[in-house]
């Protein structure tokens, strides 16, 4: 029977550390000074279904002599329940040549005491890893690589690093060519590639797909974008190697600002990379203006939701004039937002809230506050004007878009000469075919639609042609000029008199000067929208501006004029 003081000294050696290979062997051969141990070969089989993985195997040599038999080699093994299994293989000394049925139980004991400790040591470490490791490629997941993030800002040292967020450009080409299950392995090499050239203090995290993180010494930055720039790899196509070649999209941010937080690392490198993207560059690094934009978006975005709550975004409404008459024809509800008393510029919060997506919540907001007012100016009598309001072409994805629309009018029993709903033209030819079932929808629904910034787009023709609307605005830049060549007179009046000949309204946009207005007078297009009469109104002031019938225009002669409210 095993001597239970040897049972004691072994468990107080490597309880404490069962992770230390060294420790582990130390008390092996401290058994072995008492057994004829030449060899001890251990390996351990994860197999737990909540891991991302199926099974997890992993070998070593614990114990290691020129002085083993093979022939008396025998088995030791250990379940852990349904999370898995070790097996140790337990070799004699040539000189014993094989184990006495006594020595073998023993040994069992000692190896099952051993087997408790690392194997769950293996588990507990496999389970850790599933929850920190991409599971395909091993790198760090956004959760590990922040907690290796934490590590190295914990020692002061995070300002002296650069944070780099990427993703390879071709990857989806050589998907395609050597198919998704090559793919993975093309990733995989990827991954494992990158790992190799990082240096033991840097960190490199798989985010999924083929973006990537990395946190990379600042003095190291230009190899490692060099690296990236200009990767080499291979695939096999019909068991043949070929190789392959990879660059990237990047954004870089140096971590060398008072106050950057961990939790920054990501988001900030993620913002130069959509930069980068959004302007079709390979690197883009973050810059105190890029950072200053990225404060701004954060807070815009952070209260978003309770602006609406509180009311805080307003519909304004800037006049469509007949310039022939002065007379208030319609108005385009745009939105504002009076935060703190202070209005604040679309500019600043419109691109905000078309990246994430929440244009499409204010769009519905202003929509319906423009639906409340005219169904109050319906109860009061008045001589209402058509209002049109934005939908932005993020809506296009909703299939029940015009449906929405239509249950909102329908709510406040507004006439539906008196709204038009605008979306602006795609330069997307893929959205071609949402944008004609989105208008075809409104067109059963008897909801007038108009075309923004017509003559932006993928093909004007074709708008002309295939969507199924009742208005277009022609954008500012066709007359956002000093002076006209006949140039710009044979494109707009084309604009004008097919537009006219499709029986549909033409509105422009963006008109400011007296020479604009004679121009396009000259041309026949009479309805224009534009600082030149007003620029956008609170919604009193635009209700005043209503009931005053529009504006007085004073002809000096045919062609020039000035406006009088």
């Amino acid at each position: 029977m095993v001597n239970n003081e040897l049972l004691l000294t072994v468990s107080e050696m490597i309880k404490e550390h069962p992770e230390s290979m060294e420790i582990n062997r130390e008390a092996l051969r401290y058994v072995a000074e008492r057994y004829p141990i030449g060899r001890i070969y251990s390996i351990v089989y994860i197999d737990v279904k909540m891991l991302p993985f199926d099974k997890e195997k992993s070998d070593t040599l614990l114990l290691d002599t020129d002085d083993y038999s093979p022939e008396g080699k025998f088995d030791v093994e250990m379940e852990f329940g349904k999370c898995g299994r070790i097996i140790s293989s337990v070799y004699p000394t040539k000189e014993a040549g094989e184990f006495s049925e006594e020595q073998k139980s023993d040994i069992r004991v000692i190896s099952q005491l051993f087997h408790f400790y690392y194997g769950q040591y293996k588990i507990m470490y496999s389970l850790t890893k599933a929850t920190t490791n991409n599971h395909m490629t091993g790198l760090y997941n956004p959760k590990g690589y922040i907690m290796k993030c934490m590590e190295i800002a914990h020692k002061g040292d995070i300002n002296q690093y650069d944070s780099c967020y990427f993703n390879i450009k071709g990857f989806g080409l050589a998907n395609n060519v050597f198919g998704p299950v090559e793919g993975d392995n093309i990733i995989k090499r990827y991954a494992h590639d990158l790992d190799n050239f990082r240096e033991e203090d840097e960190v490199v995290g798989h985010l999924g797909g083929d973006n990537f993180v990395a946190l990379i010494k600042r003095s190291r930055i230009e190899d490692f974008i060099e690296y990236i720039m200009n990767y080499e790899g291979y695939g096999f196509k019909s068991d043949v190697k070929r190789p392959i070649k990879f660059s990237a999209c990047m954004g870089v941010a140096p971590l060398n600002v008072k106050g950057t937080r961990v939790n920054d690392v990501i988001s900030e490198a993620s913002l130069a990379f959509g930069f980068a993207r959004a302007t079709k560059q390979e690197i883009v690094v973050l810059d105190e203006a890029m950072r200053e934009r990225l404060l701004q978006r954060k807070k815009i975005e952070e209260r978003f939701e309770k602006a609406i709550e509180n009311g805080e975004f307003v519909p304004y409404f800037q006049p469509k004039v007949d310039i022939r008459t002065g007379k208030l024809v319609g108005a385009e509800a745009l939105s504002r937002w009076i935060r703190d008393g202070k209005l604040v510029s679309p500019a600043e919060f419109i691109p905000v809230l078309e990246g994430n997506g929440n244009i499409t919540v204010l769009d519905f907001y202003i929509f319906e506050e423009t639906c409340k007012m005219l169904a109050d100016w319906q109860e009061k009598g008045y001589e209402t004007v058509p209002i049109s309001v934005n939908f932005s072409r993020k809506h296009l994805d909703d299939d029940f878009l015009a449906d929405r629309i239509n249950q909102i009018i329908s709510h406040y029993g507004i006439d539906r000469d008196k709204i038009v709903c605008e979306i602006t033209e795609t330069a997307d030819y893929d959205e071609k075919e949402l944008m004609t079932n989105f208008l075809d929808r409104m067109q059963i629904y008897n909801i007038k639609t108009s075309i923004d910034d017509f003559g932006t787009g993928y093909s004007s023709l074709g708008v002309l042609r295939d969507f199924a609307v009742n208005e277009i605005k022609i954008d500012r830049s066709f007359v956002n000029r000093a002076e006209f060549a006949n140039r710009d007179r044979v494109i707009v009046g084309s604009i004008v008199d097919m537009a006219k000949s499709l029986e549909l309204n033409v509105i422009t946009e963006g008109v400011e000067t007296d020479s604009q207005l004679a121009f396009l007078r000259e041309l026949g297009c009479f309805y224009v929208q534009g600082f030149y009469f007003d620029k956008p109104l609170p919604m009193k002031e635009f209700e005043a501006r209503l009931l005053s019938g529009g504006y007085k225009v004073i002809k000096d002669n045919e062609n020039s004029g000035e406006v009088n409210a």
